[in-house]
Protein backbone atom coordinates (compact mmCIF):
# COMPACT_ATOMS: atom_id res chain seq x y z
CA UNK A 1 0.00 0.00 0.00
CA UNK A 2 1.66 3.30 -0.88
CA UNK A 3 0.25 5.88 1.38
CA UNK A 4 -0.05 9.32 -0.74
CA UNK A 5 -1.40 11.90 2.62
CA UNK A 6 -4.43 11.67 4.19
CA UNK A 7 -6.81 11.75 1.18
CA UNK A 8 -6.38 8.26 -0.48
CA UNK A 9 -4.09 5.10 -0.65
CA UNK A 10 -2.97 3.19 -4.08
CA UNK A 11 -3.15 -0.44 -3.79
CA UNK A 12 -0.20 -2.34 -5.38
CA UNK A 13 -0.74 -5.68 -6.99
CA UNK A 14 2.39 -6.73 -8.24
CA UNK A 15 0.49 -10.30 -9.19
CA UNK A 16 -0.86 -8.49 -11.91
CA UNK A 17 2.13 -8.21 -13.49
CA UNK A 18 1.42 -11.78 -15.08
CA UNK A 19 -2.05 -10.83 -16.60
CA UNK A 20 -0.79 -7.70 -18.00
CA UNK A 21 2.62 -8.78 -19.82
CA UNK A 22 0.16 -11.80 -21.01
CA UNK A 23 -1.68 -8.91 -22.48
CA UNK A 24 0.93 -7.14 -24.02
CA UNK A 25 2.47 -10.40 -25.81
CA UNK A 26 -0.71 -10.46 -27.80
CA UNK A 27 -4.73 -11.03 -27.45
CA UNK A 28 -5.98 -13.11 -24.57
CA UNK A 29 -8.32 -15.81 -25.26
CA UNK A 30 -11.37 -15.54 -23.42
CA UNK A 31 -10.67 -17.02 -19.96
CA UNK A 32 -14.75 -17.16 -18.97
CA UNK A 33 -14.97 -19.11 -21.98
CA UNK A 34 -11.89 -21.37 -21.76
CA UNK A 35 -12.80 -22.14 -18.07
CA UNK A 36 -16.57 -23.14 -19.72
CA UNK A 37 -15.59 -25.19 -21.53
CA UNK A 38 -12.81 -27.34 -19.22
CA UNK A 39 -14.00 -29.59 -16.20
CA UNK A 40 -11.13 -28.11 -13.81
CA UNK A 41 -13.66 -26.08 -11.53
CA UNK A 42 -11.20 -25.86 -8.89
CA UNK A 43 -8.04 -25.18 -10.66
CA UNK A 44 -9.73 -22.32 -12.76
CA UNK A 45 -11.23 -21.43 -9.22
CA UNK A 46 -15.26 -21.26 -10.65
CA UNK A 47 -17.21 -20.72 -7.83
CA UNK A 48 -20.49 -21.81 -9.48
CA UNK A 49 -22.28 -22.43 -12.59
CA UNK A 50 -26.04 -21.99 -12.93
CA UNK A 51 -28.02 -22.67 -16.73
CA UNK A 52 -26.73 -19.50 -18.13
CA UNK A 53 -24.29 -17.98 -15.45
CA UNK A 54 -21.12 -18.10 -13.71
CA UNK A 55 -19.35 -17.42 -11.00
CA UNK A 56 -15.25 -17.41 -11.23
CA UNK A 57 -12.94 -16.36 -8.56
CA UNK A 58 -10.65 -13.20 -10.12
CA UNK A 59 -6.78 -14.76 -10.35
CA UNK A 60 -5.57 -11.12 -9.95
CA UNK A 61 -7.87 -9.71 -7.33
CA UNK A 62 -7.50 -5.98 -5.54
CA UNK A 63 -9.40 -8.03 -2.61
CA UNK A 64 -9.90 -10.93 -1.20
CA UNK A 65 -12.94 -12.70 -2.32
CA UNK A 66 -12.96 -10.87 -5.54
CA UNK A 67 -15.22 -12.42 -7.67
CA UNK A 68 -16.55 -12.11 -11.74
CA UNK A 69 -20.26 -12.89 -12.49
CA UNK A 70 -20.60 -13.94 -16.22
CA UNK A 71 -23.52 -15.19 -18.48
CA UNK A 72 -22.21 -18.25 -20.49
CA UNK A 73 -22.87 -16.83 -23.28
CA UNK A 74 -20.15 -14.51 -25.20
CA UNK A 75 -22.00 -10.95 -25.82
CA UNK A 76 -20.18 -7.80 -24.56
CA UNK A 77 -22.53 -6.22 -22.77
CA UNK A 78 -26.20 -6.91 -20.87
CA UNK A 79 -28.70 -5.41 -23.75
CA UNK A 80 -27.35 -8.51 -25.61
CA UNK A 81 -28.69 -10.92 -22.83
CA UNK A 82 -32.19 -12.46 -23.62
CA UNK A 83 -34.64 -11.94 -20.67
CA UNK A 84 -34.34 -15.38 -19.07
CA UNK A 85 -30.09 -15.11 -19.53
CA UNK A 86 -30.81 -11.96 -17.43
CA UNK A 87 -33.25 -13.21 -15.22
CA UNK A 88 -30.41 -16.23 -14.18
CA UNK A 89 -27.74 -13.33 -14.22
CA UNK A 90 -29.89 -11.46 -11.57
CA UNK A 91 -30.24 -14.64 -9.56
CA UNK A 92 -27.26 -15.69 -9.51
CA UNK A 93 -25.96 -12.24 -8.64
CA UNK A 94 -28.06 -11.19 -5.92
CA UNK A 95 -27.37 -15.25 -4.47
CA UNK A 96 -23.52 -14.09 -5.25
CA UNK A 97 -23.67 -11.00 -2.96
CA UNK A 98 -25.56 -12.73 0.12
CA UNK A 99 -22.47 -15.95 0.14
CA UNK A 100 -20.01 -13.20 -0.03
CA UNK A 101 -22.00 -11.61 3.04
CA UNK A 102 -22.14 -14.68 4.81
CA UNK A 103 -18.91 -16.22 3.94
CA UNK A 104 -16.33 -13.31 3.78
CA UNK A 105 -17.88 -10.76 6.48
CA UNK A 106 -17.17 -7.85 4.50
CA UNK A 107 -17.64 -3.84 5.80
CA UNK A 108 -19.24 -2.84 2.37
CA UNK A 109 -19.22 -4.67 -0.93
CA UNK A 110 -18.57 -2.82 -4.41
CA UNK A 111 -20.37 -3.78 -8.03
CA UNK A 112 -19.81 -2.89 -11.39
CA UNK A 113 -19.67 -3.45 -15.00
CA UNK A 114 -16.98 -2.18 -16.83
CA UNK A 115 -18.29 -2.17 -20.64
CA UNK A 116 -15.07 -1.29 -23.01
CA UNK A 117 -11.79 -0.52 -22.39
CA UNK A 118 -11.96 2.67 -22.10
CA UNK A 119 -14.40 1.68 -18.62
CA UNK A 120 -11.84 -0.03 -17.52
CA UNK A 121 -12.46 -3.66 -18.61
CA UNK A 122 -9.83 -5.70 -19.59
CA UNK A 123 -11.67 -8.36 -20.61
CA UNK A 124 -14.29 -6.04 -22.89
CA UNK A 125 -15.71 -8.75 -25.43
CA UNK A 126 -17.42 -11.18 -22.73
CA UNK A 127 -19.73 -9.51 -19.94
CA UNK A 128 -18.98 -9.50 -16.34
CA UNK A 129 -19.47 -8.14 -13.12
CA UNK A 130 -17.27 -7.72 -10.43
CA UNK A 131 -18.03 -7.89 -6.83
CA UNK A 132 -15.69 -6.70 -4.74
CA UNK A 133 -15.81 -7.86 -0.89
CA UNK A 134 -14.08 -4.52 0.99
CA UNK A 135 -13.42 -3.40 4.98
CA UNK A 136 -12.16 -0.50 6.59
CA UNK A 137 -8.98 -2.08 7.56
CA UNK A 138 -6.55 -3.12 4.87
CA UNK A 139 -5.80 -6.57 6.61
CA UNK A 140 -8.28 -8.62 4.66
CA UNK A 141 -6.15 -7.50 1.32
CA UNK A 142 -4.03 -9.66 -0.72
CA UNK A 143 -0.53 -8.64 1.06
CA UNK A 144 2.39 -6.48 -1.19
CA UNK A 145 4.36 -9.42 -0.75
CA UNK A 146 3.18 -12.44 -1.76
CA UNK A 147 3.71 -16.24 -2.46
CA UNK A 148 1.38 -17.26 -5.56
CA UNK A 149 1.16 -20.73 -4.07
CA UNK A 150 -0.49 -19.44 -0.79
CA UNK A 151 -2.60 -16.73 -2.55
CA UNK A 152 -3.92 -19.38 -4.72
CA UNK A 153 -4.72 -21.83 -1.45
CA UNK A 154 -6.41 -18.70 0.41
CA UNK A 155 -7.96 -18.10 -3.53
CA UNK A 156 -9.33 -21.66 -3.39
CA UNK A 157 -10.53 -22.18 0.19
CA UNK A 158 -12.65 -19.07 -0.50
CA UNK A 159 -14.15 -20.84 -3.51
CA UNK A 160 -14.90 -23.50 -1.99
CA UNK A 161 -16.71 -21.45 0.58
CA UNK A 162 -18.77 -19.82 -1.53
CA UNK A 163 -19.56 -22.22 -3.60
CA UNK A 164 -21.06 -24.38 -0.51
CA UNK A 165 -23.10 -20.94 0.48
CA UNK A 166 -24.25 -20.19 -3.06
CA UNK A 167 -25.42 -23.61 -3.26
CA UNK A 168 -26.99 -23.67 0.04
CA UNK A 169 -28.96 -19.83 -0.97
CA UNK A 170 -30.10 -21.37 -3.94
CA UNK A 171 -31.22 -24.75 -2.64
CA UNK A 172 -33.59 -22.68 -0.03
Amino acid sequence: MIDNGPSYKILFSPWRLTYIRRGLRGKLECFICQYLRENRDDENLVVYRSEKSVVIMNRYPYSRGHVLIAPKRHVPSIEQLDDDELLDYSIVLKATLEAVENVLEPDYVNTGINIGRVAGAGLEEHLHIHVIPRWYNYDRYVPDEFNEEEIFKDMLEICLNLRREITRILRR
